[in-house]
């Protein structure tokens, strides 16, 4: 599959493929990485834009011809861009899949949600053959806990949100908390309509992180845990400099 250079780059720090975002962004250099455009957005203070960008492809004819297929697009903006939209129902051999994180640590162990779509991305992450990280150098932790503060996401049956927090923390201990909504009242609903509870781990305390995450997908009324572990093959952060960084396992 070739990709032919677009002369718009967009804003995919967090979904490329297969989940596409086509924000605007402003543009800047781009740094090439191995068949991917990255580039640092270099805006202190401005909170999720301070992030590295993804310059995407111009590869709508390759959708439009069934050349390739896109297993689900995820496009919150816009929709002028005549991309078929698909699913893993349809299509649950993806060859890569590209993401974002919200900490990685030295084991390549993620944390993500904290947007609290963590399901969905990781039946799509599972059925990639390939999943890629792309994400900024404030995500890049040692240990988990270390950047990301706000605890390891867990999505939850909203009528078993009480037991599974007093189990989550008599196991591991720590505090677990209802996500609650900022712009409505009550508790986020996730897109599945579920509650999210927010574990915030002990941070000096070692985990074994593939245990934590059994053992927590175990308790009923858990749908799944933001723990990612053993799933990412390669994560490329974008440096304060704007150089790129890569890190496998």
């Amino acid at each position: 599959m070739n990709f032919f250079s677009s002369s718009k780059v967009k804003d995919a720090s967090q979904n490329t493929l297969p989940f596409i975002d086509v924000q605007e962004v402003v543009p800047h250099p781009a740094v090439p990485l191995a068949g991917l455009g990255i580039f640092y957005k270099s805006r202190p203070g401005s909170g999720g834009f301070f992030a590295p960008k993804v310059v995407t492809y111009d590869y709508s004819q390759y959708l439009r011809e069934a050349k390739f297929v896109v297993s689900s697009v995820y496009r919150p903006t816009t929709f002028d861009y005549n991309l078929n939209l698909g699913s893993v129902d349809r299509n649950p051999i993806i060859d890569v899949a590209i993401d974002g994180a919200d900490e990685v640590d030295s084991n390549m162990v993620l944390i993500k949600g904290g947007g609290g779509c963590l399901l969905q991305e990781k039946v799509v992450a599972s059925c990639a053959k390939k999943f890629i990280v792309v994400a900024d150098y404030t995500k890049k932790s040692l240990h988990l806990g270390e950047q990301w503060c706000k605890g390891v996401p867990i999505e939850v049956a909203p009528m078993a949100q009480v037991p599974i927090k007093l189990q989550i923390e008599a196991m591991f201990g720590g505090e677990v908390v209802l996500r609650m909504a900022k712009v409505k009242a009550g508790p986020i609903i996730t897109d599945n309509g579920n509650f999210l509870l927010d574990w915030k781990f002990v941070g000096k305390r070692e985990y074994n992180w593939d245990e934590v995450n059994r053992a927590i997908t175990m308790i009923p009324g858990v749908l799944e845990t933001g723990l990612f572990v053993d799933m990412a093959h390669k994560c490329y952060f974008g440096m304060v400099d704007g150089s790129v960084k890569a890190q496998s396992k």
